[in-house]
């Protein structure tokens, strides 16, 4: 699985499909450390991002009902 484009959306979008891809909660941290990579990337090259875009997805993150243990 791989973003289909370089740009922010491109790659937002993949994170989404990252997230909803997570069954443990092991694949939920490393989702969480794909947020905050993802938002430091694009934090440095001014791309305008904001922390609304970073709460909802990490709330997304915390909402997830995993399906192992």
């Amino acid at each position: 699985m791989a973003a289909k484009g370089k740009n922010w959306y491109d790659t937002l979008l993949w994170v989404e499909e990252v997230i909803k891809s997570c069954k443990t909660p092991l694949q939920g941290v490393a989702a969480k450390k794909l947020v905050k990579l993802y938002f430091a990337k694009y934090e440095k090259e001014n791309v305008g991002m904001n922390l609304t875009i970073y709460y909802q997805l990490m709330e997304k993150l915390d909402n997830i009902k995993y399906e192992k243990i």
